[in-house]
């Protein structure tokens, strides 16, 4: 629109409006028709949005042109708003009803206005005609005022200092908690792959004190033991004997030395041994113990009952003076355990050799 700088004219201008507004009104009500017209806030702040709705009810056989996206408003001097200042954002027309046998109409405008004062939004002009007519006739709304206020930060109009800065205080707990947190989850998921883990293997889910080992001493001896009460001597299953003597000795040293034994030919074990620091005259006792095993166990020997004798008192005499003890032996103590060693063949051994000197007489007396 516009800008008119003649007071007089637009003063004109708008007692026309008012004029004919309030003739068509008087026509419309005393025919079919009528119009209403209204604002959602008659004062606002800058920048506010206002909501103008126009409605018009009419009878079926009238038709309505409803007004277009534009319409007038004026300040106090009759001066029209130009449109940048009203900022219309939206404008709707809405679906014919029908309520009480009447066609209601609505239009409505979305506005924002970015000035100060008071204004009116002057009358808007709605064109119908009767089913049996050919011309259009006229009606207007009426005109309706708001106020826009200024939004002043205070009463006096002042603008207000810039406030201080704002000092965060220091929380360590802001910071401390999602550490504690995540160390606490990282916590519970170790404990569940270690229980996972034990319930794998067959464990206890919870550790259980456990009887301590035996010493290789122990197992040796024992093992020693039922192998000179077997009959395998007398069955003259010397391989065998010595298959399982010689195995027995490996264990020990393997569990006594911590030195892989059981799978190694003699010469590599010895040579273990002498790598592991072991004493020249046990590496020495060991290795002629092997020896004498791996005759009978690979080259077919046939021992005597001197050599068998011989051969588990080097086992006895490996496994007690090598075993270990909770406190250094005297002098006397020592030679008394070698002695033992040496002499402590089993009963069951020596009646074992004594037949098998009986069947080599009786072979001869049959010779």
């Amino acid at each position: 629109m516009g800008r008119y700088r003649s007071k007089w004219y637009f003063s004109g201008i708008i007692f026309l409006l008012f004029t004919s507004s309030w003739f068509t009104n008087v026509t419309a009500q005393m025919g079919d028709i009528a119009i209403e017209n209204k604002i959602d806030k008659s004062s606002v702040k800058i920048g506010d949005l206002i909501t103008y709705t126009l409605t018009v009810t009419h009878d079926e056989s009238v038709e309505v042109k409803l007004p277009g996206r534009a319409f007038i408003v004026l300040d106090t001097a009759f001066q029209f708003i130009p449109d940048d200042a009203l900022n219309i954002s939206d404008y709707q027309i809405y679906e014919p009803q029908e309520q009480a046998g009447k066609i209601v109409e609505k239009v409505e405008y979305v506005f924002s206005p970015f000035l100060v004062g008071k204004f009116m939004i002057a009358a808007l002009t709605v064109q119908f005609k009767s089913a049996d007519d050919t011309t259009y006739h006229q009606i207007n709304a009426e005109p309706i005022e708001f106020v826009v206020e200024s939004m002043k930060p205070s009463e006096s109009g002042d603008i207000r200092d810039i406030k201080s800065q704002w000092e965060i205080e220091l929380d360590i707990w802001t910071y401390l908690t999602p550490i504690l947190i995540s160390v606490f989850v990282l916590a519970l998921i170790i404990l569940a792959i270690i229980m996972y883990r034990r319930w794998r293997a067959g464990k206890a889910l919870l550790p259980v004190l456990e009887k301590p080992k035996r010493p290789p001493h122990e197992i040796a001896l024992e093992q020693l033991d039922q192998l000179v009460q077997s009959d395998l001597f007398a069955r003259g299953e010397f391989k065998e004997f010595y298959i399982i003597i010689s195995d027995i000795v490996r264990r020990y040293i393997e569990g006594c030395y911590f030195i892989v034994a059981i799978e190694m030919t003699t010469t590599q074990l010895i040579q273990n041994m002498r790598h592991a620091g072991i004493d020249d005259d046990i590496v020495e006792l060991v290795q002629t113990f092997l020896t004498d095993c791996d005759f009978v166990k690979f080259a077919k020997y046939q021992p005597s009952a001197e050599e068998n004798q011989q051969v588990i008192q080097s086992a006895y005499e490996i496994v007690h003076r090598t075993k270990i003890v909770l406190e250094v032996p005297t002098a006397t103590q020592a030679e008394t355990a070698t002695a033992t060693a040496e002499t402590s063949v089993p009963a069951a051994l020596v009646s074992a050799e004594q037949s098998n000197d009986a069947e080599v007489i009786n072979s001869e007396e049959i010779k």
